[in-house]
């Protein structure tokens, strides 16, 4: 009986990978307001603008989500879902 792909089958998560990853998660949280850096202000402001200009530019956004090696079609709508867009 076979029980299909386990995680020892999945690929290693490349420290490419993760980065790409990581800019996408730093983006989302950006658009939302979750920089602990930053004290609120004209600073957060411009972050948070700056995070929503660059998470609606599809075209750049779906190039960072394949070199996290996933699906922009599939990964995309969540990504802005979650940013609040």
């Amino acid at each position: 009986m076979s029980r299909g792909p386990t995680r020892a089958d999945a690929p290693a998560l490349t420290g490419e990978v993760g980065l790409c990853a990581a800019v996408l998660r730093q983006a989302v949280d950006d658009a939302r307001g979750k920089r602990r850096d930053l004290s609120g202000g004209s600073a957060m402001e411009k972050v948070q603008q700056e995070a929503r200009v660059f998470l609606q530019d599809a075209e750049a956004v779906a190039e960072w989500i394949t070199l996290a090696g996933a699906d922009p079609e599939r990964v995309y709508p969540q990504l802005l879902r979650e940013a609040g867009l």
